[in-house]
């Protein structure tokens, strides 16, 4: 298969050539369409143009939705494009490396009928989902809303949950937590509804509905960063969450991408836990610890990155009791950003999910007149240094 796409008579000409995409090259349809997109920003448009649309790609390159998507939402999460409804895709070229949201037209009608925001959340418990109930409550009083209404433990018997739900879609929106075919369930019986409902992170692949959720490639390339500062090449990337979600997909994707173009691909560990919903991953990554420091020990990671904060609490653990000095031996970064990792020995260093930001997106987009459909913006986490990172021990 090899394609071009042509002007469209709503596109600007094309200067830099043709975009040529083959299915034989190394590289998925999707990574090739994004980079060459990606190239055709940077010398064609200006900040504000509008650019392809997801319907234009597949119309002219007869590639599959799902690569033309998975390319725009590569570049959208780069901070060049931005989804914005009545106008289409639009080219941000303005500090590019930390994208801002685009702002949201309020409705004043809309805003004075809004009385509160529920927050969904089926079986599932962790330090995250508790910071994150408490930076939704801070938020919604400061727009004069009641706190969200947090329902838990609803897996028996979602026609019982849904019979709770009382309120107008005029008075009540909805935060949705995907963390199992539950949630799933109960947002689109929501959306089916009426109400708005956005749902945050744990997003099952296939979601496509109204989502603000964490970079999770921009937490991969942080915390990668950061270890390389530090000479590590050997690392080793534990995969203690169920690789069912989209976010940790993309993680794992990330993590070979930035190696392979670190030119280290040979010095990357990838360990898969096959951590389902319901198990603990800190119990995950703690069974799959051995298999990380002994089954080859003449290569041992110098550093090890997990793809949530309990699986690097595990970590320590299972280091601390063989008598490995952290960080001089290897270095654990986690991401969340939990509350326990400021306490565990040593302190953690994780990848944070920017809770406030998140929140603040969130209750502005339900507040507003903004049409949901198809919305989906990733916030940028931050890093947080502490003491279970430092330098690479050389041997």
């Amino acid at each position: 298969m090899s394609s071009v796409i042509t002007p469209s008579k709503n596109i600007r000409s094309q200067r830099s050539g043709l975009i040529s995409l083959s299915a034989s090259h190394i590289d998925p349809l999707h990574r090739q369409l994004r980079d060459q997109l990606r190239s055709k920003i940077a010398v064609e448009y200006e900040h504000g143009d509008i650019f392809y649309s997801e319907h234009d790609i597949v119309r002219e390159l007869s590639v599959s939705r799902v690569t033309a998507r998975r390319a725009l939402d590569d570049l959208s999460r780069e901070g060049l494009l931005s989804r914005q409804v009545g106008r289409g895709t639009i080219v941000t070229k303005i500090n590019t490396s930390e994208p801002a949201p685009p702002k949201v037209e309020y409705s004043s009608r809309q805003t004075s009928q809004l009385r509160s925001i529920g927050l969904i959340v089926t079986g599932f418990q962790a330090d995250y989902v508790n910071a994150l109930i408490d930076t939704l409550c801070e938020t919604c009083a400061s727009h004069d809303l009641k706190h969200p209404i947090v329902s838990t433990n609803l897996d028996e018997n979602i026609d019982q949950a849904m019979e709770q739900i009382s309120s107008s879609p005029d008075e009540q929106a909805y935060v949705t937590l995907l963390t199992s075919n539950s949630t799933l369930d109960i947002h689109n019986r929501l959306s089916l509804r009426g109400y708005r409902a956005i749902a945050v992170d744990g997003l099952p692949g296939g979601f496509h509905g109204p989502a603000v959720t964490t970079d999770s490639r921009g937490v991969i390339r942080i915390g990668l960063d950061h270890l390389w500062s530090l000479g590590h090449e050997r690392i080793a990337l534990l995969v203690n969450e169920p690789m069912s979600d989209a976010s940790v997909i993309d993680k794992v994707d990330e993590f070979s991408i930035a190696m392979r173009e670190r030119g280290v691909p040979d010095a990357a560990r990838l360990v898969l836990c096959g951590t389902r919903y319901g198990e603990s991953s800190y119990d995950a990554a703690y069974k799959h610890m051995d298999e990380i420091w002994n089954d080859r020990p003449q290569q041992r990671p110098t550093a090890i990155f997990t793809v949530s904060d309990p699986g690097a609490w595990a970590a320590l653990k299972w280091l601390s009791e063989q008598g490995v000095d952290i960080p001089g031996d290897v270095s654990v970064i986690g991401f969340e950003d939990a509350r326990t990792s400021a306490h565990v020995t040593p302190p953690l260093t994780t990848v944070a999910h920017p809770l406030q930001d998140i929140a603040s997106r969130i209750v502005a987009l339900l507040v507003s007149g903004q049409s949901l459909a198809g919305l989906r913006e990733y916030v940028r986490p931050y890093l947080v240094v502490r003491q279970s990172t430092g330098p690479a021990r050389l041997s």
